[in-house]
């Protein structure tokens, strides 16, 4: 077996081996010592640790899961080439889920007043709403036979779907929240004028780390975007960059309004963001509907023992929310084809 000596890989070598002992993390340590042959310490480790209950007097208490918190963290450190919500996550505001939270959401301001003048106040608005959690979850099917005679392939395989389908179901559900409630501002086609516009409004609300979240056509246009045949913005590409000093995320999933795709200026400081470790299982007698828009009712399942395949489940907890509607501006109808 080919290993890649990469941290970020130890996460989908851990489900291969999961995978391959049906998820039975016992028999996933014998496979790990065959397979991995003591190349992967992390990767045995994990699959080996047992915890047992938690005491309020043992500080030590679930030590044995840092080894896989570290596992899961490098994994996901890769997602933020990919993923606008983990490219925010480490800038926005860190707060746990399933708990009431209290944020200001409105600026406080400050003045200057002369001697023996009155001094002004600021009024405070708050929200104790909190984040609600929310759940991404991608599941990969594989065949025994490619677990078995193909594992280079299968982890290949097992990374790059988990990776692609955890960024996928995150960011829907993130960009939707963003959007939600605020009212689109229509591009005047023009890139500059357009974040001009939206930088002012994000700025008035303390804006302090703006970004601009754009789907894959428009990157390709603010990439391809020339003033008298040279590049407007030559640090921007088709898979993101920098427009005028801004960052630029690029997903597929931004909603769509009547116009088209919307594009969306956020800024990362005024948003209150959670994600919680991924974590992994794997079954060889799951029965699952295969089936990407299934209707109300009962399903036709397959079962996973009977055609000889696993499948792999990867879950994460999360959720965000804007600690002010000026966070975030929303621009539809976007189309920038240089003169």
């Amino acid at each position: 077996m080919n290993l890649v000596a990469t941290p970020h890989m130890d996460f989908p070598h851990y489900a291969l081996m999961l995978a391959k002992a049906g998820g039975d993390t016992f028999q996933a340590v014998e496979v790990a010592k065959h397979d991995l042959r003591g190349l992967r310490p992390r990767v045995e480790m994990v699959l080996r640790s047992a915890v047992e209950a938690g005491t309020t007097s043992d500080p030590t208490w679930a030590g044995s899961l840092a080894d896989h918190q570290q596992m899961v963290v490098a994994w996901a450190e890769g997602l933020r080439s990919m993923s606008p919500f983990d490219a925010l996550l480490p800038l926005a505001r860190p707060v746990p889920l399933d708990r009431s939270v209290v944020v200001v959401t409105s600026v406080a301001t400050a003045s200057v007043s002369a001697e023996a003048a009155l001094k002004p106040i600021t009024k405070l608005a708050l929200d104790g709403n909190g984040v609600a959690p929310q759940k991404a979850v991608a599941i990969v099917v594989v065949t025994d036979d490619l677990l078995r005679f193909a594992s280079p392939i299968a982890t290949a395989l097992i990374n790059g779907e988990l990776r692609a389908g955890v960024a996928a179901a995150t960011n829907l559900a993130f960009l939707a929240g963003l959007a939600d409630g605020i009212a689109p501002i229509n591009s005047t086609d023009d890139p500059l004028a357009d974040l001009r516009a939206a930088l002012a409004v994000v700025a008035a609300n303390g804006g302090a780390r703006p970004h601009w979240v754009v789907d894959p056509a428009l990157a390709v246009q603010l990439a391809t975007y020339s003033v008298n045949g040279a590049p407007a913005f030559p640090a921007m590409t088709a898979n993101g960059g920098v427009v005028a000093g801004v960052p630029v995320l690029v997903s597929d999933q931004l909603p769509a309004d009547s116009l088209g795709s919307l594009s969306i200026v956020v800024d990362a400081s005024q948003l209150a963001m959670a994600s919680e470790t991924i974590t992994l299982r794997a079954s060889s007698f799951a029965a699952l509907a295969m089936d990407d828009s299934p209707s109300p009712g009962a399903q036709n399942l397959v079962s996973m023992f009977q055609t000889n395949s696993t499948a792999i489940l990867a879950e994460r907890r999360f959720g965000s929310q804007r600690l002010r509607d000026g966070a975030v501006v929303v621009i539809s109808g976007a189309e920038y084809i240089a003169p």
